[in-house]
């Protein structure tokens, strides 16, 4: 059961730690260090990142839980500090060089053999970042990775093991391009809070 009570003081210190700490300190705060699950336990947490980590042949920890379900809330850009509900999906990060080249070379090939496919130029700006967002990768139809991915972490969420949340995960290159993507989301939500605040129009002003 979701502690809404829990989401809310999550909120209010990560707002103070806007105003505290540097984007790196965070990030190790929210992501790296043993911050629990708002959604599922620790033990629950630790036995997902085993199952996703021995799947893809990874260590467990390159796999991170992010967004809401993690924190609670959400700091995607354009959605800062939606709250986890019932309906919210667990979102997981998957930092692997190997992992990530092995799907690059399979859209490389398959862009050779087939030309386009509707969201490559999407797919292309996040790769600049480092990202690969599998919902951006060519047809599951006619490529079988992303065929195998949907149907890995479809499995995952249907198991039942992890609540009744839909699982997902984006890969990134490496941790620089992992945490790039979240000083990115983190400084938008300052600016927020520093504008609701009225700081920013005090530092303009002086």
């Amino acid at each position: 059961m979701i502690e809404y009570s829990l989401i809310e003081e999550r909120i209010g210190a990560f707002k103070r730690d806007l105003f505290e700490l540097e984007e790196e300190e965070i990030i190790q705060k929210c992501f790296q260090h043993n911050m629990e699950p708002v959604c599922i336990s620790n033990d629950t947490y630790f036995l997902l990142k085993s199952k996703i980590s021995k799947h893809f042949g990874l260590h467990p920890i390159d796999v991170f839980m992010v967004g809401s379900g993690k924190l609670g809330f959400t700091i995607k850009p354009n959605e800062q500090f939606r709250q986890f509900g019932d309906s919210s999906d667990i979102d997981i990060a998957i930092v692997s060089e190997e992992l990530f080249e092995r799907f690059w070379k399979a859209v490389y090939l398959y862009k050779n053999e087939v030309k386009y496919w509707p969201k490559e130029e999407r797919f292309k700006n996040y790769l600049l970042s480092g990202w690969i967002r599998p919902d951006l990768l060519p047809p599951a139809k006619r490529f079988s990775e992303a065929q195998e991915w949907w149907d890995f972490f479809r499995n995952l969420t249907a198991s039942g093991e992890f609540g009744p949340y839909k699982i997902s995960a984006g890969l990134y290159y490496s941790r620089f391009f992992f945490e790039s993507y979240q000083k990115k989301c983190i400084t938008l939500c300052k600016e927020i809070i520093y504008r609701e605040s009225g700081f920013l129009e005090d530092v303009s002003n002086k």
